[in-house]
């Protein structure tokens, strides 16, 4: 059964020595503490490809060794990569070390194999001292802004609040992942200053450790009582990307109405004048916000005759490859929209992710009406503990944008699990099929952009987490996902994914007063907004136990992995809560249709105002399919 509250609880801590415990995930070194404090995030074996994609495990074992060691070993079978990895994390006097050998087993070009590890974001603001490989040492600190560039570089050996790492093997250097919502600060092998990619030979052997000794107790960061920002005055405008998967909608999908739909046209390509067309006939007379992507200035004339006469809300350009809005492409742009009958705010920044907004800002056009840039919860971790803690980094980010516009509104988007397009390549894209059924997108052709979490309640509660952390005032507008398809939220024929109704629900906010926004328990969001007729309280429970939360001054409680929806408008202020509480089945072959099971009875669907809660019809039908559902311990 899908969506299950135990795929958010942690693996059973392992204990390594009296004061040194781990959690094992997956292929990972997690949550590694000492006297109960967290040391790192994580140590990890990782390899890269030449497009920088983490090869993923096909398979993993974990054993254990007489002296508390633990040791990982994990096969690698895809993307042209064969090999072998062992990490052995064994105590090493009051520490421990961290031994990692890769074995290839085939040919393979990589732009990183080796370690890496993640440093919590609370340290933001406290002391780091950089030890270099000729024993020199500089003083710093772990940045509380998102730095745009590294924070240490040259490393032999970090000593941070509570200890100390040294490495052995490569040269090491720092990122701040926060960049891409990753909740970490990054130590990896190999600086990039050096070439990449490096051909590995079958048969290689790469060696790297580390050695892990704690110096204390380590002192909370002052970083983690700052404030939040102010919310939002109104609820963002809302959007859904054009979908990319192969087909057609059979009839209007009611899930997107209310919704815009953001398209991105890669002029490079000759698909995109079918992507335009695919993404007008998702919503028909739904407002576009059109991306162009063009590698010469004069590629946009052809894309700006097409689009005049279409209702477009926001067009923005940037270069095919720096993914940015250059000062070319910007005077041209404006040159068009002041000759041609376009429509629609002329904007501009980044189609990447913060990282490059934040590296880029100072040499963006002056006169940009609005600043871009997307997100990607799992660019570099696919895990679901990521996949949660992105929504606390997003605020992060969004607040950092704010600041960055300059009084310009930022517009954020496209938001999803997955990443829609390799921002850093190094190989030539995949050229579009010469299919009219299929619109070429990137998405499409993008490996691994589907998220097999998309059809599940987990993205339902996501959605709403997401939405409310990015509701901050300066941001203008959100788009999520893609309208239907596997990264969307249902399917071509109608069928919905269990996020339908709470995009339904975030669309009818548009425009709307905020009264509140943001996180209200440990894994709880919440966005509150005021009507004529009263306040409405959406609230998303991304953790594995209930949790009552208090919005706006009304309490809610929420199961895990669910959306709570109060909408108070009768006059009698009449109650209402719907919980998009939705099980799914996957068999072999098919797919059962989810569909939104209320927690009312009949005679309080009767009560209830139709509008916020569906007919009594709908309950009547929605609970006999739900009676249907083997194994539904909620039947």
């Amino acid at each position: 059964m899908t969506g299950s509250p135990e795929r958010l609880r942690l693996p059973e801590r392992l204990q390594v020595t009296d004061e040194w415990t781990v959690v094992v995930e997956d292929a990972s070194f997690d949550r590694l503490e000492h006297a109960g404090r967290e040391f790192l995030r994580a140590i990890r074996v990782v390899v890269r490809d030449r497009d920088w994609r983490t090869i993923p495990a096909a398979s993993t074992a974990l054993s254990r060794g007489g002296d508390g060691s633990l040791t990982l070993t994990a096969e690698l079978d895809d993307l042209g990569v064969k090999a072998t990895w062992t990490a052995t994390l064994r105590p090493d006097g009051p520490g421990l070390r961290l031994e990692a050998e890769i074995v290839a087993h085939s040919d393979f070009d990589s732009n990183r194999a080796g370690l890496i590890v993640l440093h919590s974001p609370a340290l933001a603001g406290t002391p780091l001292t950089v030890v270099h490989p000729d024993g020199t040492t500089s003083d710093t600190a772990f940045p509380v802004d998102v730095a745009p560039h590294q924070p240490a570089r040259d490393i032999a050996g970090l000593r941070f609040a509570g200890g100390e790492l040294r490495f052995e093997g490569d040269v090491f250097e720092m990122e701040d992942q926060r960049n891409w919502t990753d909740a970490s600060f990054k130590t990896y092998s190999t600086p990039l200053s050096l070439p990449f990619p490096v051909r590995v030979a079958a048969g290689a052997v790469i060696r790297q450790s580390a050695v892990l000794t704690p110096t204390g107790t380590a002192p909370a960061s002052p970083a983690a009582a700052s404030p939040e920002a102010r919310t939002a005055a109104v609820f963002p405008q809302l959007a859904v990307g054009a979908a990319s998967a192969p087909g057609r909608p059979r009839r209007l999908l009611p899930w997107l109405a209310g919704a815009g739909i953001l398209v991105e046209l890669d002029l490079t390509s000759a698909a995109w004048s079918r992507v335009l067309s695919r993404a007008r006939a998702d919503s028909p007379g739904a407002r576009l916000d059109v991306r162009l992507i063009a590698a010469d200035a004069e590629q946009l004339v052809a894309a700006a005759h097409a689009l005049c006469g279409v209702p477009v809300g926001r067009l923005a350009v940037y270069d095919a490859a720096t993914h940015g809005t250059t000062p070319e492409l910007w005077r041209r742009l404006g040159e068009l929209a002041a000759s041609e009958p376009l429509t629609g705010t002329l904007v501009g920044g980044t189609r990447a992710h913060f990282t490059e907004l934040n590296r880029t800002s100072q040499s963006l056009p002056d006169d940009l009406a609005g600043v871009t840039f997307s997100v990607t919860a799992g660019m570099h971790d696919w895990s679901t503990t990521q996949k949660v803690e992105s929504i606390a980094l997003q605020r992060t980010v969004a607040e950092q944008a704010v600041r960055i516009a300059a009084g310009r509104p930022v517009h954020v988007g496209p938001i999803s699990l997955r990443a829609r397009f390799n921002a850093v390549a190094t190989s030539a894209p995949t050229p579009a099929p010469d299919d009219p059924e299929r619109d070429g997108s990137e998405a499409a052709l993008t490996w691994g952009s589907s998220d097999p979490l998309q059809r599940e309640p987990f993205f339902a509660a996501w959605l709403v987490a997401s939405a409310a952390a990015l509701t901050v005032d300066g941001v203008a507008s959100l788009a999520f996902a893609e309208a239907w398809g596997p990264r969307g939220f249902g399917d071509a024929d109608g069928a919905p994914y269990p996020a339908a109704d709470a995009l339904r629900i975030l669309s009818s906010f548009q425009g709307c007063e905020v009264v509140e926004a943001g996180r209200v328990g440990p894994d709880t969001w919440a966005i509150a907004v005021r009507r004529p007729t009263g306040v409405e309280v959406v609230a998303a429970n991304l953790g594995a136990d209930p949790a009552t939360v208090t919005v706006a001054g009304r309490t809610l409680t929420v199961e895990p992995l669910t959306v709570a929806h109060r909408d108070e408008r009768s006059a009698d202020r009449h109650r209402s809560q719907l919980v998009l509480d939705l099980e799914c089945e996957l068999a072999e072959h098919r797919h059962v249709d989810v569909l939104p099971l209320p927690r009312l009875g009949v005679e309080d669907a009767e009560r209830a105002d139709p509008g916020a809660v569906g007919s009594l019809d709908r309950v009547a039908r929605v609970e006999a399919h739900r009676r249907t559902l083997p194994g539904n311990p909620r039947v």
